[in-house]
């Protein structure tokens, strides 16, 4: 006759195997139940994990009790992750969580102890903490410094598995400053070019050269190719426009006086600040020079280029030339010389 479990001792969670008199079973099985008020004991299968290792993350194999340890993705005792076959990082004590993927994919948020978060590509760092590039390619990397400046380096092409070291090519500064080709702001010592800002909140460009001879420092570039340049030398600044023969059509001879005579110089006062100047109205020469005067697409005001008037000078001083000369053939002749 089968033994008779109060209820209540069922709801206080009272029952044990003297309860149950039940004497089957083997050493490592539980109780099962099928669902319908069957007991019985039964062996249960364990989960088997392939290719296990310190580190590794643990996935679903798609065979039943059975996982595996992907040897491809690694996280240590710091949170560190791994990606890939290639390069890991082996020197991750000088960071807190870093991720290194194949072929030399890098992402770290911290560097001996301050708060830095570097990108970059194609190389790792050894136990030696140098870079060592993964493949021959060129290599480049983005850092984001404690002090709030983002650095972009480069590294040419190379030997796989040698130390290197990278070169910044530009940074933007934490004042809003960018530096190409320098650290900072641009100067004969360091060439390069900044946009560096002022105590008057303007971004002042800068170009500079650490040599003393003739060079270009900013050239103007068109599908036709370069239309003009800024060059400085030693002492000097000048400034080109392309004007090359073998660019134009002649089609006459420049206006001269017969331009001078209509342009009409003025003085004034500039209405925003009341600073006396003088200078001619855009608005009067654009009829008579086209070229020389243009419109701001922006604020419709117009605007003009001074040195479109010079060929205008030049070839009036030649026809006041001619006329002094007649002039001066007149008098000679008045005089019986």
């Amino acid at each position: 006759m089968a033994t008779q479990i109060p209820s209540e001792l069922i709801a206080n969670n009272a029952v044990g195997i003297t309860q149950l008199n039940v004497s089957d079973g083997s050493n490592g099985q539980v109780l099962t139940t099928n669902g319908s008020g069957t007991l019985s004991f039964s062996t249960v299968s364990g989960t088997t994990i392939n290719n296990n290792a310190d580190n590794r993350v643990i996935t679903g194999s798609g065979t039943a009790n059975t996982l595996e340890g992907e040897a491809n993705v690694i996280i240590d005792s710091e949170s560190n992750i791994a990606f890939g076959t290639q390069k890991v990082d082996p020197n991750w004590s000088q960071f807190f969580n870093a991720l290194s993927g194949n072929y030399g994919g890098h992402l770290s948020f911290q560097n001996n102890n301050v708060p830095v978060t570097t990108l970059g590509n194609n190389f790792y760092i050894n136990n030696s903490t140098l870079y060592e590039r993964v493949l021959a390619y060129p290599t480049q990397m983005m850092t984001l410094d404690h002090q709030g400046n983002f650095l972009f380096y480069t590294a040419a092409s190379g030997t796989a598995g040698a130390t290197f070291s990278f070169t910044e090519a530009m940074r933007i500064a934490v004042n809003g400053g960018v530096h190409i080709g320098t650290s900072s702001e641009a100067n004969g010592s360091t060439g390069g070019c900044s946009f560096s800002p002022d105590s008057s909140d303007r971004r002042n460009f800068i170009c500079a050269t650490t040599g003393t001879g003739t060079v270009e420092l900013i050239e103007f570039r068109n599908p036709n190719g370069t239309v003009g340049d800024i060059k400085v030398s030693g002492s000097a600044t000048s400034y080109a426009t392309s004007s090359d023969g073998r660019l134009k059509n002649v089609t006459g001879v420049a206006r001269g006086l017969d331009v001078i005579n209509k342009l009409n110089p003025v003085a004034f006062n500039w209405k925003v600040d009341n600073k006396a100047s003088e200078g001619l109205i855009a608005q009067e020469v654009k009829d008579l020079v086209p070229d020389a005067v243009s419109q701001n697409t922006q604020t419709e005001y117009y605007q003009m280029d001074y040195s479109k008037l010079v060929v205008h000078l030049i070839a009036g001083m030649k026809e006041q030339q001619e006329q002094i000369d007649a002039l001066q053939s007149e008098i000679n002749l008045l005089k019986g010389k």
